[in-house]
């Protein structure tokens, strides 16, 4: 057990000594780990209730500075507190319906590509046609029969991803399974379940983390252009993709207003981009260009 412990973290040390390297994947850790900071201390920097969602109608559309550092918008509330706990949603969206996908993805990726047949055949030709909608407008579609709201938008989002995770799991799956230690297990008399859940999904996991990682920064623009729509988050909650909504009347006088949010979609999709980047050459150094 010692022994198959110290492989593993040897293994690990290797993984986070390769990611290091990579000068633009810690460029997007850090910025990662700050917008992390900034929203799990949200609360202890600007109050919720006051300053995020108190209107303020003596003070609206104040450039930045005199103690708004993002400005106030259109109803006086401050821009940088309204834009730090939209982040709690847009990213906590992100990771939320990737990590329910991912699972869902999983169970049917693993169990088509392991017992294959016409089982295989069925489900693919099914997702194929659902590929074939772009995730964008398939969550629209899904968002508008649900209605707005953050868990309809989650289901939304969810449902959409499904789809092509549950091609790359399946993929990997596929030059698992027939491995020696998978035939090793069946012959031993292991279960398939056991064999699955054990064994091959374990032994996927690095790409579907890396997928999983620039899922995130898909989903949050997703989200964003669903709420920028009126089919995500409903005001006066904050969210990224409502404050670009409700901000765009004012961005030609007050650029700020817009400005602010679209930098913290941009900042926040790049830095998991370039984590997913970052950690695919980790990972597997042969697939790097």
């Amino acid at each position: 057990m010692k022994a198959v412990t110290k492989k593993k973290n040897g293994k690990n040390s290797e993984i986070w000594r390769r990611f290091k390297k990579n000068k633009t994947a810690m460029v997007g850790l850090a910025i990662l780990a700050v917008f992390l900071v900034l929203i799990i201390f949200a609360d202890l920097i600007a109050d919720y209730e006051e300053v995020a969602l108190g209107q303020h109608l003596d003070n609206t559309l104040q450039p930045p500075g005199n103690g708004h550092i993002f400005g106030t918008d259109e109803y006086g509330r401050d821009i940088f507190a309204r834009v730090i706990h939209g982040g709690r949603y847009s990213l906590l969206l992100g990771i939320g319906t990737t990590a329910v996908s991912i699972i869902i993805a999983s169970i049917i990726g693993a169990l088509t590509a392991y017992y294959g047949g016409w089982i295989d055949s069925v489900v693919m030709r099914i997702l194929d046609m659902v590929m074939g909608i772009p995730l964008l407008l398939l969550a629209i579609c899904i968002s508008s029969a649900l209605g707005g709201g953050l868990r309809n938008l989650a289901i939304a989002i969810s449902i959409s991803l499904v789809p092509q995770f549950t091609r790359v799991i399946r993929s990997v799956v596929l030059n698992i399974s027939g491995v020696d230690y998978i035939e090793a297990a069946k012959a031993y008399g292991t279960s398939d379940w056991k064999i699955i859940v054990s064994q091959i999904i374990p032994n996927a996991m690095g790409p579907i983390i890396v997928q999983a990682t620039m899922s995130v920064a898909n989903v949050i623009l997703s989200a964003t252009a669903l709420s920028y729509l009126g089919l995500g988050m409903q005001p006066p909650t904050p969210e990224w993709g409502s404050m670009l909504s409700d901000g765009k009347e004012f961005m030609r006088y007050s650029p700020y207003v817009v400005l602010f949010p679209g930098l913290a979609i941009v900042l926040s999709a790049l830095s998991l981009n370039l984590v997913g980047d970052g950690l695919r050459d980790a990972l597997d150094p042969k697939l790097k260009d």
